[in-house]
């Protein structure tokens, strides 16, 4: 369980390189992430994720990749996702919070998807050519942690760094429930 956070859960790449699935199978809930629930950045294995239960936060699921060809999948499947719930208010948590170049600790709202949108519950994954973290770029002398960005202009994390590579690409939802989006949440939009 994550409540409160930037970030719920990072997942890093997989040390198995393309052709390898990862799963997030196990169950993981997010609660009130001012950035992304669950985020993936520079993945390079195919990837399945199940089992989610998101609330109340900015973005639920953003999944980047760096792989290119015509297999790649991604699937979501046995999962909920909530935009504003209950637990939401107009007077606390109405903007994101996510880093940025000259906003390293996420102070204020740096999502691509700025202040127009309150909570957005799937991005489309990317899979682009170029990696953002040190541990797969490998272009720093020292790459402590592995989501070190390997450079700042790439973020936010949810931001477009490098080309398009895959020349086909799907994103299966099986058994995803979306509740609690509005057109008008305290004064911005929300999608799933």
């Amino acid at each position: 369980v994550a409540h409160a956070a930037l970030i719920g859960v990072f997942l890093l790449s997989h040390a198995g390189g393309e052709g390898e699935c990862l799963e997030l199978t196990g169950g993981f809930a997010a609660f009130k992430i001012a950035h992304v629930a669950v985020l993936s950045v520079d993945q390079t294995a195919r990837l399945e994720v199940s089992r989610l239960l998101i609330a109340d936060s900015h973005i639920g699921v953003s999944l980047n990749f760096v792989r290119g060809g015509a297999d790649n999948e991604m699937v979501l499947r046995d999962s909920v996702l909530h935009g504003s719930t209950a637990a939401s208010s107009c007077a606390a948590s109405v903007e994101c919070r996510a880093q940025t170049a000259t906003d390293l600790l996420g102070t204020t709202c740096g999502s691509v998807l700025g202040t127009a949108f309150r909570r957005v519950g799937v991005m489309a994954p990317q899979f682009l050519n170029r990696a953002k973290t040190c541990e797969l770029d490998g272009e720093l002398p020292v790459c402590r942690p592995p989501t070190t960005p390997e450079r700042l202009c790439s973020l936010p994390w949810e931001k477009r760094y490098g080309l398009p590579s895959a020349t086909q690409a799907s994103m299966r939802l099986d058994n995803v429930a979306f509740a609690h989006w509005a057109a008008d949440d305290c004064g911005a939009r929300s999608v799933a």
